[in-house]
């Protein structure tokens, strides 16, 4: 098939992903894009669905799997399997259409240190051919902050501030210990993402405290989630004297009807 290496590309190893961070591209900072899947990946995928048509037969959901998604040369952006002690990393496929530019320059800004992970989804269409895509995760979003507690009306001003002053540079700030104990306290409740081996983690990226910076902490949670742990970690926020903001909703968190 054209626009197939006829050697495969080296995939990503497993001992250098546990060296990284992983970064979940966000909905709103890159668009869903095409994904010309591999032929040996599509034979898998076929293997796969015949086995889960042995179970569910007459059903035809979409193949759906997290991807590491890398950069390989300019214009060409590769999907990958997330490699396991078990299992080596398998390339998916690369990146099709006018969205491949916008990762591209999310890429470009991420550290080596960072691991920048994609939703993929695969529908069949016939043998070994799939339509498939990868987009961004849909978060939800907090910010906790060290501070006077502002005014409702005003508390947008601070965020964007802060937002702008720590979060939105290339500097790295150490966050304060308020902040550090804040952030160790919600992972005495919930697993860091990057420890989670049984996908229970509400985090969207991981580790946690690298959302940390100075007297702010801005961190992504699951939307299927969200509600419960955005509550909980709101009147945390608040037992322990610190704001926090919904920047969703504009508000600031625990709102007057919350428990």
């Amino acid at each position: 098939m054209p626009g197939f290496p006829r050697r495969r590309p080296r995939g990503p190893r497993r001992k250098d992903l546990l060296k990284q961070h992983r970064y979940w591209l966000r909905a709103d900072e890159v668009p869903r894009a095409g994904v010309n899947v591999d032929p040996a990946c599509a034979s898998q995928f076929d293997r796969f669905n015949a086995f889960r048509d042995q179970h569910t037969p007459g059903l035809r959901p979409p193949v759906e799997l997290d991807v590491l998604i890398r950069r390989d040369s300019p214009g060409k952006i590769s999907a990958w399997t997330l490699p396991s002690e078990a299992l080596k990393a398998m390339f998916v496929g690369y990146l099709s259409g006018v969205a491949v530019s916008a990762y591209e320059a999310v890429l470009h800004r991420l550290s080596r240190y960072e691991a920048p992970i994609a939703m993929f989804t695969a529908h069949r269409v016939g043998a070994g051919r799939y339509d498939a895509v990868v987009e961004g995760r849909q978060t939800y979003v907090l910010a906790v902050w060290e501070g006077e507690r502002p005014t409702d009306g005003g508390a947008g001003e601070v965020y964007i501030r802060l937002y702008s002053q720590y979060i939105d540079t290339s500097a790295e700030v150490a966050p304060t210990p308020a902040i550090r104990a804040y952030a160790e306290a919600l992972l005495d409740r919930w697993v860091d993402m990057n420890d989670d081996v049984e996908n229970v983690s509400p985090w969207s990226d991981g580790p946690l405290i690298n959302n940390a910076q100075g007297p702010i902490i801005y961190f992504s949670m699951r939307p299927s989630m969200a509600d419960e742990v955005s509550a909980a970690a709101a009147r945390m926020a608040a037992n322990r004297g610190l704001v926090c903001f919904d920047p969703q909703w504009n508000c600031l968190r625990p709102t007057p009807d919350e428990p």
